[in-house]
């Protein structure tokens, strides 16, 4: 089994350093047939690893069904990521970003937790773990430990709420939820330090 460790410039795998050059290619927004040419394409551009978000309301549209062929066949792309020689970073949510709806979110959620969303509300947190439960079953035998290409994984994004009880309530259980998944990499948070959790790498959002 592979370790993988980091320090404050770079990654290391099995104790040799990976400088990673990344660039986000969105699976979901991109018809399957093309992910190889989107990919060979980042790949000649210099980049060596694949960021990838994970978008919650399109993997489980209704409470409890999960989607994974088609166009939200995560484990099929994070293959190709590996076939093509590339490592990856997944960013698996909840929230994912403001480009799409709900940042990701599945819409079922809002009525179901009475719209207490991103917090240590029990009901979203259940739902959370629901769902991280069926990501560990893509991502656990693609981890750069089983000798697969995802290097790190990145939970949440841009939570700025700045309220260290409610940062450990909802992100330390976050993090949890992806342990007990199976989830044994580098887990990033891009909350611009405003939160972070211990055992977390927290890194920054820049714009031009």
């Amino acid at each position: 089994m592979a370790s993988v460790t980091h320090d404050g410039h770079t990654f290391s795998i099995d104790g040799r350093r990976v400088w990673v050059v990344s660039g986000t290619v969105h699976y979901a927004r991109i018809p399957p047939e093309l992910w190889r040419a989107r990919l060979l394409a980042a790949r000649r551009a210099g980049l060596n690893c694949i960021e990838t978000p994970v978008v919650w309301g399109l993997h489980e549209p209704h409470p409890g069904h999960i989607e994974s062929g088609g166009a939200v066949d995560l484990g099929k792309f994070l293959k190709l990521v590996h076939e093509l020689g590339m490592h990856a970073i997944v960013r698996v949510g909840p929230y994912v970003g403001e480009g799409y709806d709900l940042g990701g979110l599945p819409s079922w959620i809002i009525p179901e937790t009475k719209g207490n969303l991103r917090t240590a509300d029990a009901a979203f947190l259940k739902a959370c773990s629901r769902f991280a439960s069926a990501l560990g079953g893509v991502l656990g035998p693609l981890q750069v430990t089983k000798r697969g290409p995802v290097l790190a994984v990145q939970w949440e994004h841009e939570w700025f709420f700045g309220d260290d009880e409610l940062g450990e309530a909802y992100l330390g259980e976050l993090l949890r939820f992806l342990r007990e998944a199976g989830i044994d990499l580098p887990v990033l948070n891009r909350n611009n330090l405003f939160q972070s959790v211990e055992k977390e790498i927290g890194c920054w959002t820049g714009y031009a």
